[in-house]
């Protein structure tokens, strides 16, 4: 069975491993406030839930390469997030991945066309073509020097969805979230044929 030592890699090509392998992710799309009170939408995949009580969720923000040493490496949304203790993770709708994806090159809202709508809770606001947006306060920011990264652990004050998203249970219906999932390279997936798999003694 072939086996690889991260380590021995390039960081290239030790991110093109690690991504192709960890799949599939969920998007977070996170807008964010400058401090002129314009909007900033970025999406990461490395994102996941941490824990339901508190319910708490991790983004991790890795840096932007090719800044000169003594300047800040951090990208916009660990700036902002940091200054303002607040973010808000849209989920990202398959139909938006094509706005998605030009979002990590122009990440200001209007500039690249984006509407946005209000929070419940938070000054900053949220996408207005996700269908479901969690409005989240800072709880932790690790800086991972090594990593070149910030992690942000933020809990989720409320979760807003679109009319329809949310079942008579209450949950969220997977076919109407439709979310857009990311794979390695430029590859991404949508949720098509969901199984279930009873846990023993359930």
């Amino acid at each position: 069975m072939p086996s690889i030592d991260p380590d021995s890699l390039s960081p290239a090509d030790r991110y093109r491993l690690l991504i192709s392998a960890i799949v599939p992710r969920p998007i977070a799309w996170v807008t964010s406030l400058f401090p002129d009170g314009s909007v900033n939408a970025a999406p990461f995949s490395y994102f996941n839930g941490v824990s339901s009580t508190p319910p708490l969720v991790s983004v991790a923000v890795g840096h932007r390469g090719r800044i000169p040493e003594g300047v800040d490496r951090r990208k916009d949304t660990a700036i902002n997030v940091a200054r303002t203790g607040e973010l808000v993770i849209n989920l990202v709708p398959a139909e938006a991945g094509a706005a998605m994806v030009g979002s990590s090159a122009v990440s200001e809202v209007a500039r690249n066309g984006l509407a946005t709508v209000p929070s419940e809770t938070l000054a900053t606001p949220g996408l207005a073509l996700a269908r479901v947006r969690l409005e989240c306060r800072v709880h932790t920011l690790l800086e991972l020097p090594e990593a070149r990264t910030t992690l942000v652990l933020a809990r989720v004050l409320r979760l807003v969805a679109a009319g329809g998203v949310l079942g008579a249970d209450g949950l969220v219906d997977l076919a109407a979230l439709d979310p857009l999932g990311r794979l390695g390279g430029e590859s991404y997936c949508r949720v098509r044929e969901p199984f279930a798999l009873p846990r023993p003694g359930s």
